[in-house]
């Protein structure tokens, strides 16, 4: 049998408990504990298991989080599991999950998980994550909601859900003749349409007995400011829920997808909102440097993690000694698990070569450090990995002619000084 034989039942495998774990999660939505299984393949047993977990784990929040769960949510889920899976494994799993692991001839190892997923945990913690998130607007911007008149009482219940959840995230809320004297006024920031509401037909097995449903709902969000529309999407959920009585879950499951889409609309309002400030900043912090005739320059330190804090600060120092109107500081947006990129503006003379010069000076001790100006107001700096073999030195550093400013695709992070 060949490699790629033994390989292909696998895959198969894998994928049909991926997608048993999501028809299960799909059909238990409204349930607080989900049957789960899942599989995970690692050099040793260790991984294999936590794979397997996270994999579980993972297709649940994409489940109900949706795009968040690629985002700044998704991540500090997985720091969190990353931290202490010992702790994430008993928060997110009922006791009676347990696992089995085997070995293939070629070293590897297979384990496969099996257990209970407390979804209602999930939800909670997903919760928490979001509205620490959406602190960051709280109590500083005004919406006004405008919605269309609703064609039945289910319209209306999912509308007056909305209004409840952005209150209760700490946004202020405006309609009517309030709203339009703040309008006038130039006090509302944001402008929240609701277009449509649209409802599917409910549906029953009387086999499962349970009753299944889906709402979309179409708005547009607007910065009324600057008269930009921020936003035009369609929000579509769907749920399961269980049942004998129709009529009792006809009720029930309105409320349910009424909660589950007014959630999920402030979820992206939020996004759409923040993304739009952070590119307003960018564009405010290049005006004013070009008003200050201060250019802006980067620093890749290539090969250092955010751990590397003595040799991050000795770069910082340094800047701030040969230039001392900058304030060098972390670009997030530009820097990764392979590297730490410094920002930094200054209105004075930069040479390329004396500044290389003194990226040398501050590493003599360093036999496998090098540093070049590749242009275009960048410096690379290249690190040896701790743990790493020695590799070939950096090409040598040549001038070259300044090209166009660098572009900072995520806010910079404040630092401390250092004294």
């Amino acid at each position: 049998m060949t490699r790629n034989s033994m390989l292909a039942p696998r895959l198969i495998i894998l994928s049909v408990l991926s997608l048993a774990l999501l028809s299960t999660v799909t059909a238990h939505a409204a349930d607080d504990f989900v049957p789960v299984r899942g599989s995970g393949v690692g050099e040793t047993e260790e991984l294999a298991v936590k794979g397997a977990y996270y994999f579980i784990f993972n297709k649940a929040l994409v489940h109900v989080a949706g795009n968040e769960a690629e985002g700044a949510v998704g991540k500090k889920f997985r720091k969190g599991f990353e931290r202490d899976f010992d702790g994430f494994r008993k928060k997110y799993f009922s006791p009676d999950t347990d696992h089995t692991c085997t070995i293939s001839g070629s070293g590897k190892h297979t384990c496969q998980v099996r257990g209970t997923f407390k979804l209602a945990a999930l939800n909670f913690d997903l919760r928490k994550a979001v509205k620490s998130t959406e602190r960051k607007l709280s109590n500083k911007l005004v919406f006004f909601l405008a919605a269309t008149k609703p064609d039945d009482e289910q319209g209306e219940f999912l509308r007056d859900k909305l209004e409840g959840e952005f209150a209760r995230d700490g946004h202020r809320i405006v309609a009517g003749r309030k709203a339009r004297k703040l309008i006038k006024e130039k006090k509302v920031d944001f402008g929240l349409a609701i277009q449509k509401i649209e409802f599917t037909p409910f549906e029953y097995n009387k086999y499962d007995q349970r009753m299944s449903g889906a709402v979309t709902v179409r708005f547009r969000l607007t910065d009324l400011k600057g008269g930009e529309s921020l936003a035009v999407v369609p929000t579509a959920v769907s749920t399961e829920i269980p049942g004998t009585s129709k009529a009792v879950l006809r009720t029930e499951i309105v409320n349910v997808l009424s909660e589950m889409a007014a959630a999920e609309i402030a979820r992206r309002v939020t996004e759409s909102v923040l993304t739009f400030q952070h590119e307003g900043k960018d564009a405010a912090a290049a005006e004013d440097r070009e008003d200050a005739g201060e250019e802006l320059y980067l620093v890749r330190l290539v090969g250092l993690t955010k751990r590397d804090r003595k040799d991050i600060r000795a770069v910082r120092k340094l800047l701030r000694n040969l230039f001392h109107d900058s304030r060098p500081k972390t670009a997030p947006g530009e820097s990764d698990g392979t590297q730490i990129t410094l920002a930094f503006s200054t209105a004075e003379e930069v040479l390329h070569d004396d500044i290389v010069d003194e990226f040398y000076a501050i590493n003599e001790d360093r036999d496998d450090f090098g540093a070049e100006y590749i242009g275009g107001n960048e410096f690379t700096l290249y690190y040896k990995p701790k743990g790493a073999s020695a590799s070939k030195s950096p090409p040598k550093q040549v001038p070259a002619k300044a090209g166009p400013k660098p572009a900072i695709t995520a806010p910079i992070k404040e630092e401390r000084e250092d004294p």
